[in-house]
């Protein structure tokens, strides 16, 4: 409703299961968030750091060739939040820097 789409079955099911992954790579950068800095860390928050703005793309493309809503909008600013507080929580405190 929010996006402004035909409600039709394959939808449902891909919604449904779309949300299901986003879960668990929630559940992936939540529990992570309180390990020790690390090579493995850096890499899941850029994954999913790219998988944010890969979307947040992908909602503009399909919101410009008129195949969504203007509800679109509340995701794909999201999304650009959710990228930048993941890459904002992986840059080094200058502190933390200078120490090194």
């Amino acid at each position: 409703m929010i996006f402004e789409l035909n409600r039709v079955v394959s939808a449902d099911v891909l919604a449904r299961r779309a949300g299901i992954l986003f879960a668990g790579f929630a559940y992936l950068v939540i529990s992570t968030a309180a390990h020790p800095r690390n090579a493995t860390k850096d890499r899941i928050n850029e994954a999913v750091s790219l998988l944010f703005l890969g979307l947040a793309i992908l909602g503009a493309v399909e919101w410009m060739h008129g195949r969504v809503g203007f509800g679109v909008w509340i995701a794909i600013s999201t999304e650009i939040v959710l990228a930048g507080l993941l890459v904002t929580a992986r840059a080094v405190p200058q502190a933390e820097r200078e120490g090194q």
